[in-house]
């Protein structure tokens, strides 16, 4: 079965001091967001299983979406390629 997720998606679980888990998310997703990328979801605080004085959060990112490249169209005339204007 293929996957569903876009190319690039990024999924990222984070654990850190209960205090912390804010400022945390808001430096990551700066850092994410710099290098073309979105936040699309960000689940709740839970406790961590491993260490309950611990919180863990789940971020998903996914590549910005970019506008497609247009070329200019171009034709053949004899032996030269010319820029098509349309006409």
């Amino acid at each position: 079965m293929e996957g569903s997720a876009v190319s690039g998606t990024l999924e990222l679980r984070i654990i850190a001091d209960e205090d912390k888990t804010e400022s945390f998310y808001t430096k990551l997703a700066g850092f994410l967001k710099s290098n073309g990328y979105e936040v699309i979801s960000r689940s709740s605080d839970r406790p961590d299983t491993n260490d309950p004085r611990r919180m863990k959060f789940f971020v998903t990112a996914i590549p910005k979406v970019r506008r497609p490249l247009v070329l200019p169209e171009f034709k053949r005339v004899g032996n030269e390629t010319i820029l098509h204007d349309g006409g």
